[in-house]
């Protein structure tokens, strides 16, 4: 199983993030982002989970706390830089092609619909190499699951039990 992966093949990198990349421009960026609860609405904004993220409290305070400890969120800025740049994706970051086809498990795919990383048909053809996948798709951003909880547990059930899997 594959979650919340966006350096898929044919994802695009939204220009926003590449911005973190650029030195100076990434330390003005964090200065001028919100602090609190408030930051990461308007970070959920940029992977258009904004609406789904608010009905979990507790997720959006977790998520402020990392953000006021000056290691974490340094880490994570670090943790982004180490994938794309301002030109876009790290090629050593990339999932290829090869290694799909090389799975051999029965693999589940649920994907956003308005995904900024990249639209399902975006990266249909390289879903298509899977030997045994199943792809899903839902009416959310980049965290499907957040939108979505019930369907994509459904999902996963199914996935793991053999005797219903359905792969094309």
């Amino acid at each position: 199983m594959i979650g919340a992966v966006a350096n898929f093949p044919g994802t695009p990198l939204p220009f926003p993030f590449r911005l973190l990349t650029v030195p100076l421009l990434d330390q003005l960026l964090q200065r001028l982002q919100k602090s609190g609860e408030e930051g990461v609405l308007d970070f959920a904004e940029l992977v258009r989970e904004r609406e789904a993220i608010q009905r979990y409290p507790t997720l959006i305070r977790a998520m402020a706390a990392h953000q006021g400890i000056l290691q974490s969120d340094g880490a994570s800025v670090s943790e982004l830089k180490a994938h794309f740049s301002l030109l876009g994706w790290h090629a050593s970051s990339r999932i290829r092609d090869q290694e799909l086809q090389n799975l051999q498990q029965p693999t589940l795919i649920i994907w956003g619909d308005n995904d900024p990383f990249g639209a399902p048909d975006d990266v249909r053809n390289s879903i298509d190499v899977i030997p045994k996948v199943r792809f899903e798709t839902m009416d959310s951003g980049h965290v499907v699951f957040l939108e979505h909880p019930e369907r994509c547990a459904q999902f996963i059930r199914e996935a793991r039990d053999p005797d219903t899997i359905d792969v094309e």
